[in-house]
């Protein structure tokens, strides 16, 4: 049977993996293509994909050919820095929304540090990503046994043990079954501005 642990910052000396069989976790992104997540889950993508997500994103921003092209060539040396990197290759999850929308609010306004990396890189700005999209908080029940044992849930367990608001995690996928809503928040923290950005749709 399922038992749902849910994280409110106040709670978490009551949590133990043993009694539960699922972690209420959150994943902020910069949606476009709600679609996608409900069929597919949340997964990582390969170069390839990714590329294609930037070139999507040139034609919703409108941008001419040079443009494009600045950004294009940033995107390949941004592959480049990245190669090898463990981060990429895992579904980065948090158990508060507090986090998303008060510490890491650059993935709801503008999207993963790689898109935003490809566009400043290239055009040496990113704010126009925050034109396109919806900042979505897409909220998963987490099979406990998807979690790395050895290092990531003692840790989730000592930060929820102190009621801390940063208790993140990663983990290979998220399956299209295991998402059980969006939201969809309209006042996010800027952690590039520390202001609050206003999502008018």
């Amino acid at each position: 049977m399922k038992k749902v642990f849910v994280y409110n910052m106040e709670n978490g000396y009551e949590y133990d993996p043993y009694k539960y069989t699922h972690l209420r976790a959150y994943h902020g992104t910069r949606c476009i293509d709600e679609k996608s997540f409900k069929a597919e889950g949340i997964r990582t993508f390969s170069n390839e994909e990714r590329k294609e997500q930037v070139l999507k994103m040139c034609d919703l921003l409108e941008l001419g050919t040079m443009q494009r092209k600045c950004v294009m060539d940033a995107f390949d040396k941004v592959c480049e820095s990245y190669s090898g990197a463990g981060s990429l290759s895992k579904v980065w999850l948090s158990c508060t929304k507090k986090q998303l929308l008060e510490r890491a609010g650059h993935y709801l306004i503008y999207g993963s540090e790689f898109i935003i990396a490809a566009f400043n890189n290239g055009l040496h700005y990113f704010d126009n990503l925050a034109s396109i999209g919806v900042p979505t908080i897409i909220a998963c029940d987490v099979p406990i046994d998807s979690i790395d044992t050895n290092i990531w849930l003692p840790s989730m367990c000592d930060g929820m043990n102190r009621g801390d608001m940063d208790v993140c995690f990663p983990v290979a996928s998220v399956k299209p079954e295991d998402i059980v809503g969006f939201e969809y928040p309209t006042e996010i923290v800027d952690p590039y501005t520390q202001r609050v950005y206003h999502f008018n749709n």
